[in-house]
């Protein structure tokens, strides 16, 4: 009898120790949209769960002008969000925003020319008054951060209404300057579409032919004014090159419309550093005809017109 309440007393100790040596993980969800200048965010939810642990996205029915969103958020309500144990070696506080929104439309807006279902941008504090951790929070080798979204009815409509293959999906970073495809996988299976990194940062959701490494080229040379010359070749069929210069660090919008007012893409929404910038568009998708392309930062906003012949 002696030796079985040793042996249960040692079973509970490794227990306790093992669960002891588990991280926590302290989050927020969130929600955000751009309004020119002006950001708007509501906390959807907040608590904490350890490293190995499965979080779900909870049922919600946002209100007032976040109603707009509904249809979003139904597609990604029930995603499950985890860190493989082992993956962290201190306690994090995370902001989990879905955001890029329109509040128009009521879905994430396209980035650098590629139309999105999911924009999620994950900040990491190391501490809950600490700032945010600049650049990339990785975790512990063979290890990952995995979010799956469940393909129920809300995420298969949201599918039909973007036009997209819900079997032909993928996920990359969305970095200042492009999407990133090293270091994140896609899984995409009949019940459920997933993605696992090794690091947290700011993920995408697409198409399955997202490029891997679509680069906004940055330019070492900082205008004294906010600029934006004339695409080059124009005419142009389908590619296109636009630079773009911004004096001082802000909100950056690049968006390309037709002649009667309608937005056709938006090819940067981010927040950028001063400095000029070189980006390629690609119309493939476009009919032959004029184009503005826009760009707005704080106080500026340019435009000039380019024609696509095919």
């Amino acid at each position: 009898m002696k030796k079985i309440l040793t042996l249960l007393f040692l079973t509970l100790l490794l227990s306790s120790m093992s669960f002891a040596q588990q991280d926590t993980v302290n989050y927020k969800l969130m929600l955000g949209y751009y309004v020119g200048q002006s950001y708007f965010s509501t906390t959807l939810d907040e608590g904490f769960f350890l490293e190995g642990e499965k979080y779900i996205v909870p049922e919600e029915e946002l209100t007032g002008a976040f109603a707009a969103f509904n249809d979003f958020y139904d597609g990604i309500e029930h995603s499950v969000f985890w860190l493989d144990e082992g993956a962290i070696d201190e306690n994090i506080w995370i902001d989990m925003t879905l955001g890029g929104l329109d509040l128009g439309t009521g879905w994430p807006q396209p980035q650098f020319g590629y139309p999105l279902f999911l924009n999620l941008n994950i900040d990491v504090r190391t501490h809950p008054d600490s700032p945010a951790v600049a650049g990339d929070y990785y975790f512990n080798d063979n290890t990952y951060m995995n979010y799956a979204i469940p393909k129920h009815a809300a995420f298969q409509n949201m599918m039909t209404v973007l036009n997209f293959d819900p079997n032909d999906l993928g996920f990359r970073y969305i970095l200042a300057s492009g999407f990133l495809g090293i270091g994140i996988e896609t899984i995409n299976t009949a019940d459920s579409v997933k993605f696992r990194a090794e690091h947290l940062s700011k993920f995408g959701g697409g198409r399955g032919n997202m490029p891997n490494d679509v680069e906004i080229e940055e330019i070492p040379e900082i205008p004294v004014d906010y600029e934006l010359e004339q695409n080059y070749p124009n005419p142009f069929n389908p590619s296109t090159t636009i630079v773009y210069g911004i004096p001082e660090e802000g909100n950056v919008t690049l968006k390309v419309y037709d002649m009667l007012g309608a937005e056709v893409e938006t090819l940067v929404s981010d927040y950028q550093q001063a400095g000029t910038y070189r980006i390629t568009f690609t119309a493939n998708n476009m009919s032959s005809g004029i184009y503005l392309y826009k760009l707005q930062s704080k106080n500026a906003t340019l435009s000039k017109k380019m024609l696509l012949v095919k």
